[in-house]
């Protein structure tokens, strides 16, 4: 006979329950006044039964007769029933995330049964019903909790032994995660070994079955797993905690400048299929992390085996250095540019001069803009150019009458871009005026101030009795 198969009711889509290939199903007898056969129902449902029937003088014709068997019990739920009971509780306990769905059922699932040695049992049947299960069960039972949760998912194998597992979508990735080997009471470790193999890509899975290499290389394959964002590890933070431990060792090797390098593992004596799971998540949290030395961001790619952690570092210098450039706008500047860095200020600055004016600052625009000054933060990232503010200067005119009464002709000031100031003559009563001089001793006679000149005056009106 074969092994009986199951269908969901009203449904008529069978799943073997069991192992066809065990010899438990297949019993060869002498003749006997009878051949009975046990086999319990335990779910609501339809099992179907086949039997073959061998004239064995012959060898060659057998009769093969096969019934279905109608069960609805609600002491027995149906696969579906279970399912969708279990869904049902994880919606209320989830924050109703793809990750906290596929985490929850994969928890209840190792509650619900244990690993069947005699090989025997391997549908979700088994698994939900019976308590008992090979690596089929697990995954046949996972796919319809993750189906019934909304969750897209795939069977995938290992091609040495036939191990299977599930792969499933989270946030639109592909991750793969083996129930049956989570199904450990196993802490031998130090971590929790229920969910090594939860959220893997194909090469870390690959350590664990090495059959699946050749599944996921080929051309076609479907559920290519690349991400270890939502592994187990990664997101409870244990990654990043593993990571740490290593951070002193990589800082070293940073501060020396070195370009590639290796960290052994702390975890070197464990097997390969633990250490180099556990590396590769190492690998992946360190690689998010943020790293620098001095005033340079480093860039790290890490990769993990069993036995050691391998760096490639790339350096780059996070001091943006600007060149600042002074316009004098008519004046003259010492220096003509210096190179500041960005977030930092801008230090000292030149003073320009120019005749006749005063320097009014520096400013980021010939006209309008922002005053620039020593303590100012630099917050452009590009090259800039300061130009220079003046202020004309207004130089006073003093003048020394003798008594006498000035032309109101004879300005009070001038700038040096006043036109060419010629000189009134002052009167005196009974006075010859005799000319304006630039010292009280009448040595030096001014006539004018001349366009372009600078520097307040004192001028001296010279009298001579008539």
């Amino acid at each position: 006979m074969d092994a009986p198969s199951y269908s969901e009711p009203g449904e008529y889509s069978f799943e073997s329950v069991a192992d066809p290939s065990r010899g438990a199903w297949i019993q060869y007898t002498d003749e006997c006044e009878s051949h009975d056969f046990e086999f319990t129902m335990t779910a609501s449902g339809v099992y179907n039964f086949r039997f073959y029937v061998m004239d064995k003088t012959s060898g060659v014709y057998y009769m093969r007769v096969s019934t279905n068997i109608q069960v609805s019990d609600r002491a027995y739920p149906s696969v579906g029933d279970i399912v969708n009971a279990a869904v049902k509780k994880c919606s209320k306990e989830t924050d109703g995330s793809d990750y906290e769905k596929a985490l929850w059922l994969h928890d209840w699932l190792l509650q619900q049964l244990d690993y069947d040695h005699s090989l025997k049992w391997s549908s979700a049947e088994s698994a939900l019903t019976r308590k008992l299960g090979t690596c089929q069960a697990y995954e046949s039972a996972y796919s319809k909790l993750l189906t019934a949760a909304g969750i897209e998912n795939a069977e995938t194998r290992d091609t040495y032994d036939g191990h299977t597992w599930n792969a499933m979508k989270l946030d639109g990735k592909w991750y793969q995660v083996d129930c049956t080997w989570d199904d450990t009471k196993d802490n031998y470790y130090n971590f929790d070994q229920t969910h090594l193999y939860f959220g893997l890509t194909d090469e870390l899975m690959a350590l664990a079955h090495n059959g699946h290499n050749k599944i996921y290389t080929a051309s076609g394959y479907g559920t290519r797993s690349t991400s270890l964002a939502d592994n187990y590890f990664v997101r409870n933070g244990d990654a990043a905690k593993w990571a740490r431990a290593y951070a002193e060792r990589i800082q070293k090797n940073l501060n020396a400048g070195k370009t590639k390098f290796e960290v052994s593992t702390y975890n070197a004596s464990y097997p390969p299929s633990i250490s180099g799971i556990q590396n590769g998540i190492i690998a992946y949290a360190l690689n998010q992390m943020t790293w620098k030395t001095g005033s340079k961001k480093v860039t790290l790619r890490v990769a993990g085996t069993s036995t050691k952690l391998s760096f490639t570092a790339k350096y780059t210098d996070t001091v943006k250095r600007v060149r600042i450039v002074f316009a004098p706008n008519g004046g003259r500047v010492s220096s003509g540019s210096k190179t500041v860095i960005c977030g930092k200020t801008y230090g000292a600055l030149p003073t320009p001069a120019r005749r006749g004016y005063t320097f009014a600052g520096w400013y980021t625009a010939k006209s309008g803009g922002s005053r620039i000054g020593s303590s100012s933060v630099v917050r452009t990232t590009k090259n800039q150019t300061l130009y220079a503010r003046w202020k004309l200067v207004k130089y006073k005119i003093r003048y020394s009458l003798g008594r006498g009464t000035n032309s109101r002709s004879n300005p009070a000031g001038y700038t040096v871009v006043s036109r060419t100031i010629v000189l009134k003559n002052p009167v005196r009563k009974g006075y010859t005026f005799k000319g304006w001089y630039s010292d009280p001793k009448f040595k030096k006679k001014v006539t004018k101030i001349a366009a372009g000149s600078t520097g307040s005056r004192k001028l001296y009106a010279r009298w001579v009795r008539k």
